[in-house]
């Protein structure tokens, strides 16, 4: 037997054109999977995801300690391959097109439905002097467990040419209206691309486009997965993933590696990347239902030119695969199988941060978009329990922040075994040189920064926009994670500003003294540790942190199939 022969066995077969076939599968494969807001489903009613792992990749090498079946097209003949545990199955561009996009600048969203203030915004941006703005529509609609979820909205966008030029315009428009505008691309046409397909030192063929690859009653590792992109543990680590794995062209004619599974097992990655695997259970449950809602919230909302619906970072969720998982946080996730919250018949969008410090916060406050009545500012403590802290009841505000913010406060975030000291109360010092490397954009417009002053907080303390006076001028920052982020990536936007000047008074070092982890919207996950150590339930945990929401069961992976779960 040749050494090609001892490593894979390969098989081939005549695949039909996409339009011979007499009707589409019900489970879309391929770039048809990929390259699509389309959700597929499991027989029990569990949605499949796409999850980007990686992207931007000219090479990607993976194996697994099982076989590995690989399947993919060259020049329009299906080909299969099984390659045996252990050995290395590397995936490298050969050539490639890229993808076509459309971009835009996204100015605001309109709810999806609402007509007279879709024709009300249009207007209104056009007689602003933007006459081209138009609408598209993100978002999906699940029909599920006898509910719809709908989470469509429409966005109002701006069409460019380039992306310098959405710079542009986004650096205008919030000169001119303080609304914080994005960059936002479309696909025109898909790219594609010729990739070689190597199995140890074995040549298995050139794959269009694409190659599907799984372990049947395995996991899939990829070698030197990038993690943690613009955080201070940022890194490459070989993980591990079960369900199939792509290996495709992306938009920009390199390879993207993207996992294809269930709900539940990405929720169960999930649960212990975002909170600690060894926090109470009605915590770890809390969290499964908050990131399951996550997931779903997301979906047609994200990455609408790359090949999955979800990326695996802080962005959308930290997803890292089996590398990961823990037997406690997989327990939590079955326990609530197909659990999501509502809040009077509508998904919530169940945001969440490490700790509120004390206050959570309402989201308009810090994102500036429509008020949430699930996503109020709430304290994280019992006034009956805690008296002392009754003052700080109905909000963290500019009389009452110092007194806040050097306490340390008895709430369930500050109470719990997994509170950190430094977390739930810090200090940043900045330097003047600091300072003037960190405000370079801003300083044809600045100077020299002078003075900062809060001009406006939300009723969890975070500040909704800054003042930063300097010796040529003034520059106004709206919205708390620019302001976090302008100085360095700040803990939270809940801070005081103590000012230190040199003998000729001019600006020498600036001190943020803050409070909380975290945007502080939603749940406040070592709030929800705090709480089920005191005895409360994870459905009780999620109605406080989501303003009156409740739990239902749509689907329940545990049950048989096709058998209608309880509600």
């Amino acid at each position: 037997m040749s050494s090609a022969a001892a490593v894979v066995a390969l098989a081939c077969a005549f695949a039909a054109a996409p339009w011979e076939q007499a009707e589409p599968s019900p489970v879309p494969s391929g770039m048809d999977l990929l390259y699509s807001d389309r959700v597929a489903f499991k027989p029990k009613g569990e949605p499949l995801i796409t999850l980007g792992i990686a992207t931007g990749r000219e090479r990607v090498a993976l194996r697994s300690a099982t076989a590995i079946q690989a399947d993919f097209y060259e020049a329009g003949t299906l080909k299969r391959a099984t390659v045996r545990g252990g050995d290395t199955i590397e995936v490298s561009i050969h050539r490639a097109q890229m993808a076509t996009r459309r971009t835009y600048v996204d100015i605001e969203g309109v709810p999806w439905g609402a007509a007279d203030r879709l024709d009300w915004t249009l207007a209104g941006w056009r007689a602003r002097g933007y006459p081209e703005v138009e609408t598209i529509e993100e978002g999906a609609v699940l029909g599920i467990g006898g509910r719809v979820i709908d989470n469509r909205e429409l966005r109002v966008v701006l069409p460019v040419v380039t992306r310098k030029e959405a710079t542009a315009k986004i650096d205008e428009i919030y000169a001119r209206f303080g609304v914080r505008a994005v960059v936002s691309s479309r696909l025109a046409e898909r790219p594609w691309g010729e990739l070689k397909v190597r199995a140890t030192s074995a040549p298995l063929g050139t794959a269009t486009s694409y190659v599907r690859l799984v372990a049947p009653g395995g996991a899939i590792q990829v070698d030197g997965v990038e993690h943690s992109r613009g955080y201070a543990w940022h890194g490459f680590e070989d993980r591990q993933f079960k369900g199939e794995i792509y290996v495709v062209v992306d938009p920009d004619g390199r390879l993207a590696v993207v996992n294809v599974l269930g709900a539940e097992d990405v929720i169960a990655g999930v649960v212990p990347a975002e909170i600690f695997a060894s926090a109470p259970p009605e915590a770890l449950k809390a969290q499964a239902v908050a990131a399951r809602n996550q997931l779903f919230a997301k979906l047609g909302k994200r990455h609408h030119d790359d090949p999955f619906h979800l990326c695996s970072e802080q962005h959308c969720q930290v997803y890292a695969g089996v590398t990961k998982e823990d037997a406690r946080a997989t327990a939590a996730v079955t326990a609530t199988s197909g659990e999501l919250v509502f809040l009077h018949d509508a998904l919530v969008d169940t945001v969440y941060s490490s700790s509120c410090g004390g206050h959570t916060e309402d989201n308009d406050a810090v994102w500036g978009n429509r008020p949430d009545p699930a996503l109020r500012g709430r304290p994280d403590f019992d006034v009956e329990a805690e008296p002392g802290l009754e003052t700080f009841a109905h909000g963290i505000t500019a009389a009452n922040l110092d007194t806040w913010l050097r306490t340390r406060p008895a709430s369930f975030c500050g109470k719990a075994s997994k509170a950190n000291p430094d977390k739930l109360r810090w200090r940043k010092i900045v330097s003047a040189a600091e300072l003037a490397t960190l405000l370079a954009d801003l300083s044809v417009k600045l100077g020299a920064l002078t003075h900062l002053e809060v001009v406006d907080r939300g009723p969890g303390g975070r500040v909704k926009s800054l003042r930063l006076i300097g010796d040529k001028g003034e520059v106004t920052v709206l919205h708390e994670l620019n302001i976090r982020r302008l100085f360095g990536n700040l803990n939270s936007g809940v801070f005081r500003v103590d000012e230190e000047r040199d003998r000729a008074n001019k600006l020498a070092a600036v001190t943020f003294v803050g409070g909380g982890w975290g945007h502080g919207v939603g749940m406040c996950q070592v709030g929800a540790v705090g709480r089920a150590e005191a005895g409360h339930a994870y459905r009780q945990i999620l109605g406080y942190y989501y303003n009156g929401a409740v739990v239902a069961r749509l689907y329940d992976t545990t049950r048989a199939a096709l058998e209608p779960a309880p509600r």
